[in-house]
């Protein structure tokens, strides 16, 4: 637990009154042992808060309508790289690079890496070549699986040729994921034409192309839905996501071996419907958490690879309802290393509401914080991808409340006290700057991690 808890006894709106607010304790106190409470009129350090977002403003990067957004850190420039289908140009496959600066983001020239119509995409960073990786649905080639690579200079981005990768439409959005160890890319879809068939197919850049290996099926009957892609640097494996015909929940392992992939047998992670999966790697964990919705309902569960299995934990909620098509069809999951958390970008589809969340990983289990509202406005195509060098994240949309344009906006977690603002006991034992009810308060804050016990004075 935090360094510093409230110390009431399971506070509820029933029992937590200014009355029974006695203080907080300088050090988490164990059941049955003995500890130190700071009274009203001390001072509580090691305070801190359940992990926020506290957001810059929003940025447009595209005055046009944008779909099928998709997004990725260059970890060589520093640079997030954001690409979406402009629908102002005919569709066309489009990139364009983002720098962030504290709270804001500024964006270089956006550059075509397709002419013609373009549909659902994915983005993944090859760090040994340095280079950016999409893969895309070609609409103007029956919907053909294709990937483009892209060499960020400056605040610009130039592309090489396009490589088809799948001759025949790929239903749903092809997904890709990078394996540091073998240096290579992965890339997932789906083909229609054969029954819901799930493919894998192993990538390798070279220069300004890329080259691919033979295509594995590893699964017979899907159901046809997006995929989630992750690849977990400490068991040297990568890990598939997806609904089965039937509904499940399920997950598979790959391991890749030159130009090729092989599999494992897959395992079931939720016994219902399970639409929006997709998965990220904890590093300090050594984890994969996989996020989807299932009967409108975002859950988390966490993953651990052994061979060429996986187990997993409890699932987790993070939203209650209205999240039915909220998770988007690429990237709306990463990874926060200042923090050790989980970040999750979602929509509340009824009240057209754009949130972010974070969770925590614990053994072999995930919790998840307080939402923060990104945009109120209708969005769509909503992903998220963080940036390590200033320790932001970059939530970038199709912005509802003005024609759909290409918008991001700079995200910074953080669990730390507002210097000077008041602060409330909450019903969990946490703490927040507005009343709740019951309104108690707990006191000032008068330095990021020290709050003064004033009570209602």
């Amino acid at each position: 637990s935090d360094a510093a808890e409230v110390n009431v006894y399971s506070p509820t709106s029933s029992n937590l009154t200014a009355a029974n607010f006695v203080g907080i304790a300088d050090a988490a106190i164990s059941s049955s042992a003995t500890g130190t409470i700071v009274v009203q009129g001390g001072t509580a350090t090691g305070v801190s808060l359940d992990p926020y977002f506290s957001l810059g403003t929003p940025v447009v990067y595209e005055t046009a309508t944008t779909y099928y957004t998709a997004s990725t850190y260059d970890s060589t420039n520093d640079k997030t790289v954001i690409c979406y289908r402009d629908n102002g140009n005919g569709g066309a496959g489009t990139a364009i690079v983002g720098t962030v600066s504290g709270t804001t983001i500024s964006y270089g020239t956006a550059v075509v890496f397709d002419s013609g119509s373009t549909n659902q995409m994915s983005a993944t960073f090859d760090t040994n070549s340095g280079k950016i990786v999409i893969v895309y649905e070609d609409a103007d080639a029956s919907q053909q699986g294709t990937a483009v690579v892209g060499t960020v200079s400056g605040t610009g981005i130039s592309f090489g040729t396009p490589v088809v990768f799948k001759g025949s439409e790929t239903g749903g959005p092809p997904v890709v994921t990078y394996d540091s160890t073998a240096q290579k890319v992965v890339v997932v879809y789906n083909v229609n034409s054969t029954t819901n068939k799930g493919h894998a197919i192993v990538g390798t850049v070279s220069g300004t192309s890329i080259s691919f290996g033979t295509e594995v099926i590893f699964k017979n009957d899907i159901y046809n839905s997006q995929f989630g892609v992750a690849y977990d640097a400490n068991a040297d494996r990568t890990v598939i996501t997806y609904q089965k015909n039937g509904g499940n929940g399920t997950a598979i392992v790959g391991t890749v071996s030159g130009t090729g992939i092989s599999f494992g047998t897959e395992v079931v992670y939720n016994s219902a419907d399970s639409t929006g999966n997709n998965a990220v790697y904890d590093p300090d964990s050594q984890k994969v958490v996989i996020a989807f919705v299932t009967v409108g309902v975002g859950k988390g569960v966490v993953g651990t690879v052994s061979g060429t299995g996986i187990s997993f934990g409890a699932l987790a909620t993070f939203a209650a309802s209205d999240v039915a098509g909220g998770l988007t069809n690429s990237n709306p999951i990463a990874y926060d290393t200042a923090q050790d958390k989980v970040v999750l970008v979602y929509e509340d589809t009824t009240a057209n509401t754009l949130y972010a969340n974070t969770g925590t990983v614990s053994g072999t289990s995930i919790s998840f914080g307080t939402a923060t509202t990104l945009t109120t406005n209708n969005t769509g195509y909503a992903v998220v991808s963080y940036d390590p060098d200033v320790q932001r994240s970059v939530f970038a949309y199709a912005d509802g409340g003005s024609s759909d344009h290409g918008t991001a906006i700079v995200g910074t977690l953080s669990g730390d006290l507002a210097t000077g603002s008041k602060y409330y006991v909450t019903t969990t034992g946490g703490y927040s700057t507005s009343a709740g009810s019951p309104s108690v308060s707990a006191g000032l804050a008068i330095s990021t991690t020290s709050l003064l016990l004033n009570g209602d004075s």
